[in-house]
């Protein structure tokens, strides 16, 4: 399995292009965190201002007034974005996996799969496991025909009884993960087979909520960053590094509202 799986945004735009104008009165009605409270940091309860321009601590978690102030900054350091934050309003990510394990087997099942045959897949392999809950000890008592039974490729299967053996020997410490920087994450689960940048990526953002996650390589994130600006080609990930600087230390939520302008695209919001 090639390390680095990467989401597929086959889509075209459904809605229309707006003019630079239209994108100022986006943002002006989205408003300027350090001028007052907009519609945005009303919807998320925003009670107190929290630090975007840099002191905040990336392992701590965020809170709605954090992710409202981040939606903030991404307007305020790219406009272009307003009308998109606008529309779509408050970041929300889903809820944690019970634990990291969970959550790094379920990445690994949704590599290179289409949303619902993922979820599918996905939902046959947890079914395996008292409560769905699937453990390194778990799968390690099942043998490769057995995971191989619910729909995993060879490769996956592999993966992640790869993933259950070097939790298990402790090669992949993740009762820990929490107090460990994104680059000492991203290091240590690559170790895995099968997990490389992308797989490591999703975990940060969707198990641990870092705020500041800049997956380049996700096709979903350039094809939203398309088409949030409108323009005619998706970028490279190298352009896209470079545009990201920008967002920092909250390229998160700017990846985030990339995605859903796909979901716009396809009509799904």
């Amino acid at each position: 399995m090639q390390k680095g799986s990467r989401s597929d945004p086959a889509v075209a735009p459904k809605y229309p292009r707006r003019s630079h104008s239209a994108y100022q009165r986006a943002s002006a009605s989205v408003g300027s965190y350090a001028g007052g409270r907009s519609n945005l940091a009303s919807c998320c309860c925003l009670m107190e201002q929290s630090s975007v321009e840099g002191g905040r601590d990336p392992r701590r978690r965020m809170t709605r007034a954090d992710w409202a102030a981040a939606a903030e900054h991404v307007v305020r350091v790219d406009p272009a974005m307003a009308w998109l934050v606008e529309r779509v309003g408050a970041v929300r990510l889903p809820r944690a996996e019970p634990d990291a394990f969970a959550a790094l087997s379920r990445s690994i099942v949704f590599q290179q799969l289409a949303g619902r045959a993922a979820a599918a897949i996905h939902g046959r392999f947890a079914a395996l496991f008292p409560d769905g809950r699937p453990t390194a000890a778990a799968v390690l008592l099942m043998d490769e025909a057995t995971l191989r039974g619910v729909g995993l490729s060879a490769a996956k299967a592999v993966s992640i009884r790869d993933l259950a053996t070097k939790v298990k020997d402790g090669t992949v410490r993740l009762h820990d993960v929490r107090r460990r920087s994104d680059d000492e994450i991203v290091a240590r689960l690559s170790s895995v087979r099968g997990i490389g940048q992308w797989t490591a990526e999703m975990f940060l953002i969707f198990q641990l909520h870092r705020p500041d996650v800049w997956p380049v390589d996700d096709l979903g994130v350039r094809r939203g960053w398309q088409l949030a600006h409108q323009v005619s080609s998706m970028p490279t990930p190298k352009e896209l590094q470079a545009e990201g600087d920008r967002y920092r230390p909250d390229r998160t939520t700017a990846a985030w509202y990339c995605w859903q302008a796909v979901h716009l695209a396809r009509g799904e919001l």
